[in-house]
């Protein structure tokens, strides 16, 4: 709502599980209000942001915002699904962040700094360690403590992530043989 606001002219496309009560609801409303701006897409994101992307190939998102699974494999999934609706210009934010110092890289996943409470820490600094993604900036913790650790952070897909992203790539031989333990690569990914 925030954007769409703030924003006039943009449209806003939202992808969903559609597993809470008021989901329903709130996208009837938000449809009915920004009529024409507001898009909802219900479902398992691994479908329905693919089936999106094949429909409408040259569709490009100026700002991303990545909400979703929760944990290592689950971020990595979800930041490399929406590569192909970024450019270099595209503003991805993300939560479950921790630290500054984690998610611009500055430190490495097993520093104090990076320290898990959502399982999501470790990917952002993956992907900015990997050069997939450039850090620019993360929100003020709440209350300007550390000790509630989900911050919002900002970050821009590089040049090398639009063009070839596997996120696979970044996962360590332990986590992959978690996941070659499912029956689908990426099921469950919320989970681990």
């Amino acid at each position: 709502m925030l954007f769409l606001d703030a924003l006039p002219h943009a449209t806003l496309y939202e992808w969903d599980l559609g597993d809470m009560d008021y989901s329903a609801k709130n996208a009837a409303l938000f449809s009915r209000i920004y009529a024409g701006r507001f898009h909802y897409y219900r479902g398992d994101s691994a479908k329905t942001v693919r089936n999106f992307i094949t429909n409408h190939p040259n569709h490009k998102c100026d700002v991303v915002f990545v909400d979703g699974c929760k944990g290592i494999h689950g971020r990595l999934y979800d930041v490399g699904l929406f590569a192909p609706l970024a450019t270099p210009r595209t503003m991805l934010f993300g939560d479950e962040a921790n630290t500054r110092e984690c998610m611009s890289g500055e430190v490495d996943e097993q520093h104090p700094l990076c320290a898990l409470r959502h399982n999501t820490e470790w990917a952002w600094n993956r992907l900015v360690r990997s050069n997939a993604l450039k850090w620019h900036n993360c929100s003020r913790p709440k209350h300007g403590q550390w000790s509630e650790r989900d911050i919002v952070c900002l970050w821009s897909y590089t040049h090398q992530a639009l063009n070839s992203f596997d996120p696979t790539k970044l996962l360590t031989p332990t986590e992959i043989k978690q996941l070659q333990n499912k029956s689908d690569q990426w099921a469950g990914r919320c989970s681990l």
